[in-house]
């Protein structure tokens, strides 16, 4: 959904791909030496280290409270979907979300 938007729009969501941060920040004119690392964060509770499992408890309570609020716009304005529709997705996305079968996680 993001990316089809993206097309639309004109504009990347994907701010942090391919690793450019670092990059962007020496152009924006940073000073000093820029370190990067990548971390792998869990979304849920399925981890099995108890410090990862609470970081993806927090993740994944921060993206059930977000749904809408990312996509809302971008669904109805942009790609032209009801507000039923865009519900539905996001019942499905928050049921996925709590699904410990599914080990996802994002790069940060």
């Amino acid at each position: 959904m993001f990316a089809e938007a993206s097309v639309k729009t004109g504009r990347t969501f994907f701010v942090t791909d391919k690793g450019q941060n670092g990059e962007w920040m020496k152009q924006g004119g940073f000073p000093g030496p820029v370190n990067e690392r990548e971390f792998q964060l869990p979304l849920g509770t399925w981890p099995a280290e108890k410090k990862w499992k609470e970081v993806g408890a927090f993740n994944l309570l921060s993206c059930e409270q977000g749904l809408e609020g990312y996509g809302l716009y971008l669904g109805t304005q942009v790609l032209g979907w009801s507000l039923e529709e865009m519900q539905v997705l996001f019942a499905k996305m928050r049921l996925d979300m709590k699904n410990r079968k599914y080990h996802a996680y994002y790069p940060w």
